[in-house]
């Protein structure tokens, strides 16, 4: 019983270090890349992209309402199907409701804070990014469920 133990806690620390590695290589990637981006596009060109960033990555993982994170205590499939469907139905629709505000609220004084018609085209992207980093969202969940955590890793490093 004790050295089932220690194999479990050997394995959790493996897949904690594949999670905390990759973590870490994705985010230098990033950090060597900033010197790179800063050189090719202009600073107007790359507050655009941040502020791109900024929103996908607020509403993105609030797209799903954090149903995806009961995936990972769930043991029966069905049930984990339940979840995967309805955390993908619950992206979609806040992402119809977030495109139904901007499509209703743009042309209102208040909201020109926001510069979306200086944007160009790029608003429109903004709501396929929450789509997808709302679906990776549920996809990190459920990988973690299953304990694919080099899937995981793979997944960080691909995302820079």
């Amino acid at each position: 019983m004790i050295l089932k133990k220690r194999v479990d806690l050997k394995k959790f620390f493996f897949d904690s270090a594949t999670i905390f590695v990759s973590n870490g290589l994705s985010q230098l990637i990033f950090l060597a890349s900033l010197p790179l981006l800063s050189g090719i596009f202009s600073p107007y060109q790359l507050g655009h992209f941040f502020f791109f960033i900024s929103i996908v990555s607020v509403l993105g993982p609030l797209s799903s309402g954090r149903i995806e994170m009961a995936l990972i205590g769930l043991s029966d499939d069905r049930d984990r199907k339940k979840i995967f469907t309805i955390s993908i139905i619950s992206v979609m629709i806040f992402t119809f409701v977030i495109l139904s505000l901007f499509f209703s609220f743009t042309n209102i004084q208040f909201f020109n804070f926001l510069t979306f018609h200086n944007l160009g085209g790029l608003h429109f992207y903004i709501f396929f990014g929450v789509v997808l980093i709302g679906l990776y969202q549920i996809m990190n969940y459920a990988c973690i469920s299953k304990k694919m955590f080099n899937q995981i890793a793979t997944s960080k490093l691909i995302q820079v």
